[in-house]
């Protein structure tokens, strides 16, 4: 199973199946988004936030020239949620609120 594969079963049963399009046509995506959250803790960081990260993509992007970009606030709560999946050692890095989407993503790791 890719990696890709593995972060979509996540969301099996999710209402939201424009994520699931969105995520499966720009992988990228979550990758700038996982990269600079590791960045942020790296640096020190205790906390940051998923829309703030989505901020820098879009700054990074148009430093690079890469025309026109858009990425959907609305997916910030998706992205965090398959970052602590896959690092749930970080799993308070991202202060959340109640999401739709708490759901819908299966915890890599059960709480006790």
């Amino acid at each position: 199973m890719t990696t890709e594969s593995k972060q979509l079963s996540l969301f099996d049963g999710i209402s939201n199946k424009d994520f699931i399009e969105y995520h499966k046509t720009n992988p990228h995506l979550y990758e700038a988004f996982k990269n600079i959250a590791i960045r942020a803790i790296n640096l020190g960081f205790q906390n940051y936030g998923a829309k703030g990260i989505f901020e820098i993509i879009r700054w990074e992007r148009a430093e690079r020239g890469d025309g026109e970009f858009k990425i959907n606030n609305n997916y910030a709560p998706l992205f965090t949620r398959l970052f602590e999946n896959e690092f749930p050692q970080h799993r308070n890095f991202f202060r959340k609120r109640r999401s739709a989407f708490d759901n819908y993503v299966k915890p890599a790791v059960q709480s006790n």
